[in-house]
């Protein structure tokens, strides 16, 4: 994984695009070309993120979600944030201003899908006993193995994306209960951070923590967020530079009077 979302990145992110989309290859294409979108995928899908721009695949995955095994369906999810990445971009925000019924059934879409999703992990996503540290903001979770507790993780990155970029049209009680998605999804991100050990797997919990550190107002936790960051980029190397410090900066400026966010 590469850290990247700068021009010459998304250059070579696009000029990957082409080249695949010139020759058919998707993520259910099969064999060694498959592995190699999905890789592509995941870069795309965290400089999106880091750009609040759109993904730039727009392929559709084809089989159910019952049709899948574990693997397939550690894909899918990551397939799911992208969709999701997308919804919270700039341009798909602005556009849903003009349009806000059919950003509410997107949203809603996507929120079926991300339950569909949930159904069928299930089976994969045992939590096994594990202390509570004292002192710990967060309950650790375990669930082994690491790239099904990625894929948690995962998942409820994708359900911050929707609860921070929902529209609210029903009032409080639409409000609380996003609030409480967006809650909810932190907490089993930082969780999982806590007990995540395995290198890959590492990579994936330091994008989905990045995420839940931007979205909580807790100090508690926004202090632990920024120490599990530091531990996991001590561990891989990935990214080269703090993004303990970028979490600091988007906190220094939401408390600002003058750039503090509605």
């Amino acid at each position: 994984m590469i850290d990247g979302f700068e021009s010459g990145w998304e250059r070579h992110l696009k000029g990957v695009f082409w080249i695949q989309r010139s020759q058919l290859i998707h993520g259910e294409y099969g064999g060694l070309k498959q592995a190699i979108w999905w890789a592509w995928l995941r870069q795309d899908i965290w400089a999106a993120f880091r750009s609040h721009r759109v993904i730039l695949s727009f392929y559709t995955l084809k089989k159910e979600c019952s049709e899948l095994d574990r693997w397939e369906l550690t894909n899918r999810v990551v397939w799911l944030l992208g969709q999701c990445i997308s919804f919270g971009s700039d341009s798909e925000v602005e556009a849903g201003k003009s349009n806000v019924q059919q950003r509410i059934h997107r949203a809603a879409f996507l929120t079926a899908r991300l339950d569909e999703w949930w159904f069928y992990f299930a089976p994969h996503r045992t939590e096994l006993p594990v202390q509570w540290p004292e002192g710990s903001a967060f309950k650790p979770i375990w669930i082994n193995p690491p790239s099904c507790s990625a894929a948690v993780q995962i998942h409820y990155f994708a359900r911050i994306m929707l609860a921070v970029h929902s529209p609210v049209v029903s009032g409080l009680k639409e409000l609380e209960r996003l609030q409480q998605t967006l809650n909810d999804a932190i907490n089993y991100i930082g969780g999982v951070a806590c007990t995540t050990t395995n290198t890959a797997a590492t990579i994936i919990s330091t994008q989905c923590l990045f995420a839940a550190g931007l979205n909580t107002r807790d100090l508690a936790k926004r202090d632990q967020i920024a120490q599990l960051l530091r531990a996991h980029q001590s561990c891989t190397g990935w990214p080269v530079h703090d993004l303990a410090l970028d979490l600091r900066a988007e906190w220094a400026a939401e408390a600002s009077p003058i750039t503090a966010r509605t």
